[in-house]
């Protein structure tokens, strides 16, 4: 079975402006569910870990204990949950499958209790100085205020787990590669 790890744009664009690949096609690789179907933007899906034992799927928690908003992008403790699910919206218009390496918003497709966006955004963390994944994206935006909005499925990844002090298991940039797989909701 094919691991994943998901990949902020940031970091990446960041890559692709000292190196520039080689003029050549690029080569279309999509992204399989557990089901060995094609992932689908649009279509709700859970992301779990490739390893059940560490941990469950990925959910949202507040940014701290003060409050209840804003939330941040989780990993769920228990191994028996498959968390929240997720839409992909592609940035190619007229694309179906999801593929390595293809720009995207992830959202999360179910009802959050706060007033900002589902979408996922790369948030600094001030006391840390930490980028965790938060919600409040601005979904198929463009431009250098969106940047911190599109992700992408790479087969090495930037985004980790972090514990945080208090124990929550929080979506990062900087942390060991998550690897996951996708299950249909």
């Amino acid at each position: 079975m094919a691991t994943h790890f998901i990949s902020s744009t940031l970091v990446l664009a960041t890559f692709l402006l000292f190196v520039s690949p080689p003029a050549a096609v690029a080569q279309v690789i999509n992204i399989f569910d557990m089901d060995a179907e094609p992932v689908q933007a649009g279509k709700l899906y859970y992301i779990l870990p490739v390893v059940q034992r560490q941990g469950g799927g990925i959910s949202t928690a507040p940014k701290n204990n003060e409050s209840s908003c804003p939330l941040y992008v989780v990993q769920e403790k228990d191994t028996t949950s498959f968390g929240l699910a997720v839409t992909f919206n592609l940035a190619l218009p007229n694309t179906t499958n999801v593929t390595f390496s293809a720009d995207m918003n992830i959202v999360f497709g179910e009802a959050i209790n706060c007033v900002e966006s589902p979408v996922w955004t790369l948030a600094l963390d001030e006391p840390t100085g930490r980028r965790y994944v938060a919600l409040g994206g601005l979904g198929m935006a463009r431009g250098p205020k969106a940047v911190n909005n599109w992700f992408r499925i790479e087969s090495c990844g930037d985004l980790g787990v972090f514990v945080r002090d208090d124990g929550t298991w929080v979506l990062g940039v900087g942390a060991p590669p998550l690897r996951i797989k996708f299950k249909k909701a």
